[in-house]
């Protein structure tokens, strides 16, 4: 998984962000998790929260390296429909409603997971996959198969016989 924190405020330089847009934008984050684009991109963005008064905080995890700047547009079209056009109109500088400057990049790798992390995964795999993209559940689907596998020897091994 790859971790994008970005700083993010109004295109509008200086563009005080208030409670009340901190709070549309937190929405919008939570709401895009659903969004057909996002599941099939395998995007989550969650709010991290303010960073001073003209700036918040969002993180971008992604499967796959994406540019993360560019898929700050999904939060920006969930905007649209939560304020008003005088307040687009605001924020807008150069045909832009919001910019975002990564602040932190990470690669998360999954080598050394700890028996906790390992059954989430397992019951993930397992019982999760309605949320998931095409891809996401094809992969989903055969981790499962390998899964059932691997319990299935398990239990020819340990089973006593008599």
């Amino acid at each position: 998984m790859y971790n994008y924190l970005m700083k993010v405020s109004a295109a509008k330089p200086k563009y005080k962000i208030d409670d009340a847009l901190a709070q549309k934008i937190e929405e919008c984050c939570s709401e895009v998790k659903t969004n057909a684009n996002a599941i099939r991109k395998g995007y989550v963005f969650s709010y991290e929260g303010r960073e001073d008064d003209t700036t918040v905080l969002i993180r971008l995890t992604s499967a796959t390296s994406v540019q993360a700047t560019r898929t700050i547009s999904t939060i920006t079209r969930a905007l649209i429909g939560k304020v008003s056009k005088k307040q687009i109109t605001d924020m807008t500088y150069n045909k832009n409603i919001l910019n975002a400057k990564i602040v932190e990049q990470t690669e998360d790798t999954y080598e050394n997971l700890s028996p906790t992390e390992c059954a989430q995964i397992v019951i993930e795999i397992l019982f999760d996959q309605a949320n998931l993209g095409n891809n996401n559940k094809k992969i989903a689907k055969e981790s499962a198969e390998a899964i059932k596998n691997i319990c299935s020897d398990y239990k020819k091994k340990t089973s006593t016989r008599y």
